[in-house]
């Protein structure tokens, strides 16, 4: 095996010590520049492309499409992207970005192609940075503990060193073959000021490392992308005095040791923020404790986003279908009649009738006949419409209504969908497939970002479940609306956009008040409990759960225990929902049927109530 993987890793080389064409290339009036997010290998998460496009035409807009890759290295096999694509209208003298985003599956090929107006154009874009690599360089994705920290082209010298020194630190995760996962501190090319606006640009990565003023300097979108990613679960290490987190993370902030000395920590969403002067950062023997409690953050992020599991495995956790077994029995058995009918019991009669000759045509017919019966059977037993079923615990932040969502979403369809998946610019889809070695199961899949994330070949196949992890963070206005009554008691209107079956919400003082089905759009009186919510259970802890697990114990515990257990996620001003359906993920696949399922809503009130 390891010789294989050398082998492989050596062919690998070879094909990055081709001559590559250049990086900016000029096609008309319209140039193109391909500028890559950093160096180095990543392996779960998306990686983003950025095209600089110029129209030098003063009266003509263009329209560009790109096509990575351009070229390819072979027939390929496995899992892997054949090919991603968006285009743009670029308006008469003027420059637009262009990003194409890549999600976790190796891009077999290299380069881009330019359209414009239509018309295909001779000669290639180079890709910097050797950003076609993601995915490749995890042989045995999911297994590993590969960890990818992105830091400022700032941070060099010795404190680059320091901080590299924490990334390598040893953590409690390990490989199931014994061996020591991927792990790299990766050089940005692009100062922060210059980072992208969508968080999914920064998916890939466990950790970011930037310096204060550097904070201060970005852009408010890239700024605001950021912070969408510590929410999404992510780990942000600013070098320099403290900033203001956004609300309502302000108050979850506590001092740890670091270096002997009191540094600030918020808990940011599912993810963490770290300040800290940059003098601290040190990976010796004094400081092993506190730099290894940030190396396990970094190492617990990068465990989420490599998290994958076979077909079958992904279908036990999440299941969308009952048997994936093949029925040996029953086509033995249908094979069996078809030889006997096509064979001794054709040619018994056509001799009784003395019509031999009729072979020619019975043999075909019959065939026929079983093949209709097959096909009438396949489609009576499970009809001609796909299904779906999606799960999500959505953190509904309604002081920036912000919504993060962790989920998960399986499809199953007798006939291949023609239009793919359809999911927004905001949402990180990762399929659950295993990506070991160059295997010959797999299937090339297409990605179209011009108008959304259109998933458009490839990814669901007939008769076969497919099943994607999915993180998700955008803008929402869906809220709980408190008030009172004449009466003077407190009711709630859910503004959710589903059914909720359940909810518990703690007021200014943290004390527990309950209701059961509110239909969306409803209203209803709320009752109050005999305790208070204690917090036992951070938001940090369930991004490191098992996503369709927890979110199935939540929603039974709401139903088997009503109050008890689901308390200890409350704190004050917070509630917990757990609704009809996921109001907060998109089908994906719109005409197939939904099956049943439960989400959860975890919910930071934009103002408290007062209990009494």
């Amino acid at each position: 095996m390891q010789a294989y993987r050398i082998v492989i890793i050596m062919l690998l080389g070879l094909l990055a010590a081709l001559p590559r064409p250049a990086d900016a290339q000029t096609f008309g009036d319209i140039n193109v520049n391909a500028i890559s997010t950093s160096t180095g290998a990543s392996t779960g998460g998306y990686v983003e492309h950025r095209f600089i496009i110029t129209n030098r035409s003063a009266e003509h807009d263009r329209h560009v499409a790109i096509t990575m890759p351009a070229t390819t290295w072979g027939g390929g096999a496995g899992h892997y992207l054949r090919g991603l694509r968006r285009a743009v209208i670029v308006p008469a003298d003027s420059t637009v970005e262009l990003p194409i985003l890549q999600p976790p599956l190796p891009l077999n090929g290299d380069g881009a192609r330019i359209v414009i107006d239509g018309q295909t154009q001779r000669g290639q874009v180079g890709i910097s940075g050797g950003r076609h690599g993601h995915t490749m360089d995890s042989w045995y994705r999911g297994i590993g503990d590969d960890v990818a920290v992105l830091a400022s082209p700032s941070i060099t010298g010795e404190l680059r060193d320091r901080l590299e020194a924490i990334v390598q630190a040893e953590t409690a995760t390990s490989t199931r073959y014994g061996s020591r996962g991927m792990r790299e501190l990766h050089r940005a090319n692009r100062p922060p000021r210059q980072w992208s606006d969508n968080w999914l640009a920064y998916s890939a990565y466990a950790g970011l490392v930037l310096r204060s003023e550097e904070l201060d300097e970005m852009p408010r979108a890239a700024r605001e992308a950021m912070w969408q990613y510590v929410t999404a679960g992510g780990t942000l290490l600013v070098l320099g005095d403290a900033r203001p987190v956004p609300e309502p993370w302000q108050q979850r902030h506590e001092r740890v040791l670091f270096a002997g000395e009191a540094t600030d920590r918020y808990a940011v969403g599912f993810g963490q923020c770290w300040f800290m002067p940059a003098d601290r950062i040190d990976a010796t023997r004094r400081n092993a404790d506190a730099t290894n409690e940030l190396a396990r953050y970094w190492a617990s992020t990068a465990q989420v986003i490599n998290r994958y599991e076979s077909v079958e495995q992904a279908n036990r956790r999440f299941s969308i279908v009952e048997h994936l077994t093949v029925p040996v029995r029953g086509l033995l058995a249908l094979m069996l009649v078809f030889t006997l009918v096509i064979g001794p019991t054709n040619l018994v009669v056509v001799s009784k009738l003395n019509r031999r000759i009729w072979m020619l045509w019975t043999v075909p017919v019959i065939a026929m006949l079983f093949a209709g019966a097959v096909f009438g059977y396949a489609t009576f037993a499970e009809g001609w419409q796909a299904d779906r079923r999606l799960t999500g615990l959505t953190l509904l932040d309604e002081t920036n209504r912000r919504a993060t969502t962790l989920g998960w979403a399986a499809y199953y369809s007798p006939l291949t969908p023609g239009d793919g998946l359809r999911f927004s610019h905001e949402t990180e889809v990762t399929p659950q497939v295993r990506l070991e070695g160059w295997s010959s199961d797999g299937s090339v899949r297409f990605v179209d970002w011009t108008h959304d994330q259109h998933l458009s070949g490839g990814w669901i196949s007939a008769r076969v479940p497919a099943h994607f992890s999915l993180r998700k963070s955008e803008t929402r206005r869906e809220r709980l609306t408190l008030d009172r009554n004449e009466a003077g008691q407190v009711t709630v209107t859910n503004a959710l956009g589903a059914d909720i079956i359940d909810v518990y919400i703690a007021d200014r003082e943290g004390r527990v008040h309950h209701v059961r089905h509110v239909p969306a759009g409803g209203r209803a009186t709320l009752a109050s409990l005999e305790q208070y919510g204690n917090n036992e259970a951070d938001l940090r802890e369930m991004f490191e759960n098992d996503w369709p697990r927890m979110i199935e114990r939540m929603a039974d515990e709401s139903d088997r225990y009503r109050g008890p257990a689901l308390a200890d996620y409350l704190r004050p001003n917070t509630y917990l929902a757990v609704v009809e359906g996921s109001p907060f993920l998109e089908p994906g696949l719109a005409s197939a049927r939904p099956r049943p399922s439960q989400s959860v809503v975890y919910g930071i009130l934009a103002e408290g109530f007062h209990g009494d």
